[in-house]
């Protein structure tokens, strides 16, 4: 910015100016004086300018992160989620497949052949020395059992079926010994639903699971068979009997039924691991916990 000065003298009296360019004030003052009477002016203006600029500065917030599960890529430790929710029921395991044979395959073949709805009696079929793969639930006065049993011809169960007396005294791993008298198709689904002379070996082998993580479930290849896998509730419960059934999307994107009782807390679009049991019901593949022990939410 530059200045300029200017000074004039005249006579007695002089003038001042004062001013700058650019966003100033100026001030100019005059005074006149003579023989009697002396008059002072002074008149100050104001002129401003207007601009822009820039500037920084900091602050601080909280907030929240929202975490998204991809079903598909499965519980982030499996092995802290088995041993949190199914080592309990399931200890030892083993995914090699049983090597002895203990007829097994013959009750199947009996139950094959029958039509949907129809029962089959009369039989005296051996089932020597199976293992129990799996149990399902019972009461502390039960008599009468659901149990799913194999050797290496193929997996079976029975449906709440009398086993004399020793309802109370099966667990997974052990080996039973009786004769099937009776089978049944209920839905597409085999059953045994009467037994006799009964015996338990107790707590002698692993239990028996496929890893299907990679596999295409079907009934004819893994009905009643023990299985590992995952996938996403797609749907809302709907009421089938007496629980809630949904659509499971597997890993594999394969989707099935998934049946569980009022115990078990499902809901559309949680992640569920599944391990138990393979069943069918009215040409649907379906997991049904019916022991609620069998699913996990992650």
């Amino acid at each position: 910015m530059r200045a300029i000065w200017m000074v004039v003298l005249v006579g007695c009296g002089s003038s001042i100016s004062a001013g700058t360019s650019g966003s100033t004030t100026e001030t100019s003052t005059s005074t006149t004086a003579t023989d009697t009477e002396t008059e002072t002016t002074s008149t100050t203006e104001t002129t401003s300018a207007t601009g822009t600029g820039t500037g920084t500065g900091t602050g601080t917030g909280t907030g929240s992160t929202v975490t998204t599960v991809d079903c598909a890529e499965g519980p982030e430790d499996p092995e802290a989620l088995w041993d949190e929710h199914f080592s309990d029921l399931y200890d030892p395991i083993t995914d090699v497949p049983y090597g002895f044979d203990a007829s097994v395959d013959a009750i199947i073949g009996a139950a094959s052949l029958l039509p949907d709805g129809e029962t089959l009696e009369g039989l005296d079929l051996l089932v020597d020395s199976a293992v129990v793969t799996n149990v399902g639930p019972r009461s502390a006065d039960a008599t009468d059992l659901s149990l799913w049993f194999a050797d290496n011809s193929g997996h079976m169960r029975t449906y709440r079926t009398s086993l004399g007396g020793l309802e109370q005294d099966v667990q997974r791993g052990d080996r039973v010994r009786f004769r099937v008298n009776t089978v049944t198709n209920y839905g597409g689904e085999l059953e045994v639903t009467r037994v006799s002379d009964f015996s338990v070996e107790p707590g002698v082998e692993a239990v028996y699971f496929l890893d299907a993580d990679e596999t295409v479930l079907d009934y004819p290849t893994h009905g009643r068979m023990n299985v590992r896998t995952w996938g996403e509730v797609t749907s809302a419960g709907t009421a089938c009997g007496d629980a809630s059934c949904f659509d499971l999307e597997l890993v594999t994107g394969q989707t099935v039924l998934l049946r569980v009782t009022e115990d078990a807390d499902v809901a559309q679009g949680d992640c569920v691991y599944w391990a138990g049991p393979v069943g069918t019901f009215d040409g649907d593949l379906q997991l049904d916990a019916d022991e609620p022990g069998w699913l996990a939410t992650f």
